[in-house]
């Protein structure tokens, strides 16, 4: 009989099946397949230890009297969500750590002994109920009532604890925020699928938290440090949850909040429609829908579009239909029109402008990313772009007019001027250095140009245009060489995953330009029942 304790069983890691000796270190390794950062502090930063936690309120925090830091115990920390609840096909899951793109760039640009850190979240997910939650437009009780035991909205911290963060946290939803939006679902309850339900104020803004602090690192088009709630249609809030939930494996609350912001953009629209008709036969031309500047029904299509495209196949259909709607209205709009921002220009009026210019870009960018998975003709070709490329990240993410100042300006260069460099074998960062964001989109651009000629022939793309890619694709990745921004790494802070993206469609452009793949999209549409067996 072996003696002492009777050793307990570990299960091992749902993600990769590593087993683990001990619980608590079978726990710590999930969170960095989770992202799950449980040791908040009272300014909103979180970490995934206890001891870190420590150290930075040691270091940061050290002004304040050691008697007014509450301590951490593990018993008062939040329970983090179930790993059971989580889904393996997340936008997480197919993170893969050790990935290093060795055979595009040179190794020289890699940092070997960088420690990936987890992605920040300075809230936990909301508890999972077994009852239903679609029995109504109204939010569901369960959620209200872990909300007690959950981490409360972080202007109710600071006002608690008295601290001295005085950075608005963009994604807050206020109680009369939220009856607001309450107010405006109502509205449109007929419209509204019978099953789909509000989510609870502290859920809405956790979803609207991870979006804004993870999600629009990829498309970069919405400015989160300027973000107001109140300012924001239902609609687009409601669109931003919907991707959000998606970053907390919440996928039936996802597709809920989809439904509903695609339900509520449709009938506005009818009703405007409506609007137009009446004015249009009563002789008042007033009446008609006149151009407007506001991005935000465009980043509401954008994001309706990303979330058809890559959820569920069976709403991909959604995508398509919503494509067009799209792109009329980025026409309309003035997507053809140069958009150079003056050098004398204050902070809000440059986030306008900035987030108008990249708000289409990523219109663009979108309908790219069609072409390249779905194999369909790009819907903006690129001579229709008029706008001047985006600047530069530390730009964008500034928080204040002072950091903004402080931050390195970008060169004004209109997309047409930098593609055309590419092809012409000039560097456009000789000349002054590029965003990761500006790389992005001029990749998209020889990869339409690429699909274009692709299709355009009916056998081999000839010699000189097959040089010509060649040369473009080779600027292209010395742009991509000598831009800041640029790395592989798509956790490091202040850079962003769009210099990944971009050598991505790097390796991709080389695909495309030399296989033809014309030959197998015939044979996979034909009945392999017509041919002969060999």
């Amino acid at each position: 009989m072996p003696r002492g304790r009777p050793r307990s069983v570990v299960a091992p890691c749902q993600y990769c099946h590593k087993q683990f000796k001990r619980l608590e270190h079978l726990r710590r390794h999930e969170r960095t397949h989770t992202r799950e950062r449980p040791f908040v502090c009272d300014c909103g930063q979180s970490f995934t230890r206890k001891d870190l936690l420590a150290r930075h309120a040691r270091l940061t925090h050290s002004s304040r009297s050691a008697s007014s830091l509450p301590p951490v115990d593990d018993d008062e920390v939040p329970p983090t969500c179930d790993a059971a609840g989580m889904s393996a096909g997340g936008p997480d899951a197919f993170w893969d750590p050790d990935f290093m793109a060795r055979d595009v760039l040179p190794s020289s640009l890699f940092d070997t002994s960088f420690q990936f850190p987890a992605t920040p979240s300075s809230f936990q997910p909301p508890k999972i109920s077994s009852s239903s939650r679609f029995s109504s437009h109204l939010p569901a009780v369960d959620d209200d009532l872990d909300d007690a035991t959950a981490v409360q909205d972080t202007e109710d911290d600071e006002q608690a604890s008295g601290s001295f963060c005085t950075i608005p946290v963009p994604w807050s939803i206020t109680a009369p925020i939220y009856e607001r939006i309450l107010a405006e679902v109502r509205e449109f309850s007929n419209v509204l699928p019978a099953e789909c339900s509000l989510p609870s104020r502290n859920s809405l803004s956790w979803y609207l938290e991870k979006y804004l602090r993870c999600g629009h690192e990829f498309m970069p088009f919405i400015h989160s440090a300027t973000f107001q709630t109140e300012q924001k249609s239902v609609e687009l809030l409601l669109a931003i949850a919907a991707v959000g939930s998606l970053y907390r494996f919440e996928s039936r609350n996802s597709y809920a909040l989809y439904f509903m912001s695609k339900a509520i953009l449709r009938e506005k629209i009818r009703r405007d429609d409506i609007q137009i008709t009446s004015g249009l036969l009563d002789g008042q031309s007033h009446l008609i829908r006149g151009e407007t500047h506001d991005p935000g029904k465009i980043q509401t299509f954008i994001l309706l579009i990303y979330f058809a495209s890559w959820a569920d196949k069976q709403i991909r259909p959604d995508a398509c239909t919503l494509s067009g709607q799209l792109l009329m209205m980025v026409r309309d709009n003035g997507i053809s029109e140069p958009d150079e921002i003056p050098l004398d220009i204050d902070w809000l009026s440059w986030v306008a402008a900035e987030e108008r210019r990249r708000t289409y870009f990523a219109a663009y960018a979108v309908f790219g990313l069609h072409s390249i998975a779905f194999d369909l003709p790009p819907l903006i070709l690129n001579h229709e772009v008029g706008l001047f490329l985006p600047g530069f990240a530390e730009q964008w993410k500034a928080e204040n007019a002072a950091q903004w100042l402080q931050a390195p300006r970008q060169a004004g260069c209109p997309f047409q001027e930098g593609l055309r460099s590419l092809f012409n074998g000039t560097d456009i960062s000789t000349f002054a250095s590029v965003s990761a964001f500006s790389n992005y989109l001029l990749i998209h651009g020889v990869l339409q140009q690429i699909y274009i000629d692709r299709h355009g022939s009916t056998g081999a793309l000839p010699p000189d245009n097959v040089r010509a890619f060649e040369t473009a694709l080779r600027t292209w990745q010395l742009s991509w060489e000598h831009t800041d921004e640029s790395t592989l790494d798509p956790l490091l802070p202040d850079k962003g995953p769009l210099g990944l993206t971009g050598a991505a469609l790097l390796r991709l452009a080389y695909i495309r330009l030399t296989s033809d793949l014309g030959h197998c999209r015939r044979m996979s549409t034909e009945s392999f029942s017509m041919r002969p067996m060999l």
